[in-house]
């Protein structure tokens, strides 16, 4: 492997760790009042974690997960006049 290629292999690889321990930190012990809620906000966040810097529907595959994670984040909807 070539230095370049080393480097590279490296910072991705404690990029991937930091956002590996930020999930943890933020979500691995979140407390909602549900199970279900609990279970989706630490599977959101680790999937987050783990694709940080694509976009959602890079990091969700299936429209179904994609629009769940959606509903799931507080994103403000938008109604635009027609």
């Amino acid at each position: 492997m070539c230095k370049i290629s080393s480097r590279i292999g490296k910072a991705w690889y404690q990029r991937r760790q930091v956002m590996l321990d930020w999930w943890e930190k933020n979500f691995a012990t979140c407390e909602l009042g549900d199970r279900r809620l609990n279970e989706r906000a630490m599977s959101i966040g680790k999937a987050l974690s783990q694709g940080f810097g694509k976009a959602l529907s890079e990091i969700f595959n299936g429209g179904t997960v994609l629009k769940r994670a959606y509903e799931f984040l507080p994103t403000p909807k938008w109604n635009f006049p027609s």
